[in-house]
This record gives C-alpha cells, sequence and structure tokens, in this order.
C-alpha cells in the first residue's frame, strides 16, 4: 500500500514538473507571439503614415516638389503649403515613434525633408521644438545638407 501511494505521489510530482515546464514553454512562445505583432502593428502605423503623406503628394504635387519660388508667389498657396508641411510633419513623427531609429526609415524621410529645408529653417515650430527630437534631429540635418547659406561640407 505504501508502494503505490509513493508511486502515485511521484506520478503527480513528475507531472507537476511537467506541466510547469509546458507553461514555461508556453509563456515563451506567447511573448514572442506577442512582441512578433507588436512588431507588425509598428510597421503598419509607419507604413500607414507615410501612405497618408504620399496621398498628400499626390493631392498638391506643387507643395511635394517644396520649390519655394512656386509656393511663395502666392500667399494663399503659402499659407497652404504651411499646413502641408505641418501634416508633413505629423506623419514622419509618428513613423519615428512607431519604428524608433530605423536607419533607411531615417533616410527616406531625411530626404523628403530636404525638399522642404527652405521652409523648415524658419519654421516656427521646428524652432520651438514642438516635434519630437529625432525628427527635430533630422530636420536641422535636411536644413545643414541643403542651405544655401551656409558653408558647404569639403
Amino acid at each position: 500500500m505504501f508502494k503505490t501511494l509513493f508511486e502515485t505521489n511521484l506520478l503527480v510530482a513528475i507531472a507537476n514538473i511537467v506541466m510547469a515546464i509546458v507553461a514555461v514553454v508556453a509563456v515563451f512562445f506567447a511573448k514572442k507571439q506577442l512582441d512578433s505583432s507588436k512588431q507588425e502593428s509598428q510597421i503598419s502605423t509607419a507604413k500607414i503614415a507615410y501612405q497618408d503623406y504620399l496621398t498628400l503628394c499626390f493631392q498638391h504635387p506643387i507643395f511635394a516638389d517644396g520649390k519655394e519660388s512656386e509656393i511663395t508667389r502666392n500667399a494663399d498657396d503659402y499659407t497652404q503649403y504651411r499646413w502641408f508641411v505641418a501634416k508633413m510633419l505629423y506623419s514622419f513623427e509618428q513613423i519615428i515613434e512607431a519604428l524608433g531609429n530605423d536607419k533607411d526609415w531615417e533616410t527616406t524621410l531625411l530626404s523628403q525633408l530636404k525638399y522642404h529645408s527652405w521652409h523648415l529653417n524658419k519654421s516656427e515650430s521646428v524652432k520651438r521644438g514642438d516635434w519630437d527630437k529625432r525628427l527635430t534631429s533630422l530636420i536641422n540635418k535636411a536644413i545643414l545638407e541643403t542651405c544655401c547659406t551656409c558653408p558647404k561640407k569639403k
């Protein structure tokens, strides 16, 4: 009788250990799945924000080109352009918040910011530091790389 009781207790102990191991493995895979879902969600957020920006560019190609002489010819156009830039910066800020320091996205955003560096250089929201620090850093880089009055790098 004691032998049967001992064998039963041993089997229960083994079953508990196996269940604990299975639970730990399940938690590991669940965490991995959650991390993967979070990453996919962040990528999706960035793509949607960039798609919104591209739609805006399609709707306002003159603004998207960023040619100062064409945009500043008319006060109404320049007013609309300023809102275009604000929407662009907001989209870029969403991308940066979603993806952090993704170098490929930074390169993409920087190339777009360069078209508008003449305006960003005098933008009050940029001067006040209204945007994410990483976006502000990209804006400053775009201004430095395209500024006509700044000394060129050799």
